[in-house]
């Protein structure tokens, strides 16, 4: 079913947000009330130009375009061209699906994740701007996808739960890999100090 993905990840995100993430985090709140917003704007739909939207993608959309126009000018055009190639491989990956499906050996939703993780990863090293770049790639991508689709005279609904299936995926695979990595580099700081401390006594 399309949207199990995006509901299971969703709440897991939200319950890391509120009760793992460092209550000191500035932004916290912030992830907390995004999440809710994204869960209460989902089942909702918009006709534009011709297409079937996505108002949590329209809301998406327009709030990474005011954030990234902060960037700096080299950083906003390294973003925009790593974006562009972003949503080239998300076009590409769902277009190749269709005219030669046999190669989706797996969840095409797994698939495209990992793709999508692996561009964000090689791009990227943060993982907030990991997280960003497969956003706003993907969104283009599948808005591009959506007009390719029109032209052929196929109905598309750009924003799809199957879209933010995948695009959930993504995002809670890189905040999983991220917090573990966290946790695992305070766990050997802590092992460090007892080693430390042991050395002391003998």
């Amino acid at each position: 079913m399309d949207g199990q993905f995006f509901y299971w990840f969703i709440w897991m995100l939200w319950i890391q947000t509120t009760f793992f993430l460092d209550k000191k985090h500035k932004n916290r709140l912030n992830f907390t009330i995004l999440l809710l917003s994204a869960i209460i704007l989902s089942p909702y739909q918009l006709s534009m130009f011709g297409f079937t939207i996505s108002l949590l993608l329209a809301c998406l959309y327009v709030g990474i375009f005011f954030y990234i126009t902060t960037f700096k000018k080299t950083a906003l055009l390294y973003f925009l061209l790593s974006a562009f190639f972003t949503m080239l491989a998300y076009c590409s990956f769902h277009l190749f699906s269709i005219l030669d499906p046999i190669w989706i050996i797996f969840n095409k939703e797994w698939l495209l994740s990992i793709g999508l993780i692996i561009v964000a990863r090689l791009i990227y090293k943060e993982p907030t701007k990991q997280i960003l770049l497969i956003i706003f790639g993907s969104i283009n991508g599948d808005v591009l996808y959506g007009i390719l689709l029109k032209k052929y005279q196929y109905s598309y609904t750009v924003g799809s739960m199957s879209f933010f299936d995948s695009l959930l995926i993504s995002i809670a695979a890189i905040v999983i890999f991220y917090t573990v990595k966290l946790y695992l580099l305070r766990w050997e700081k802590y092992v460090y100090i007892m080693e430390k401390e042991k050395q002391k006594l003998l």
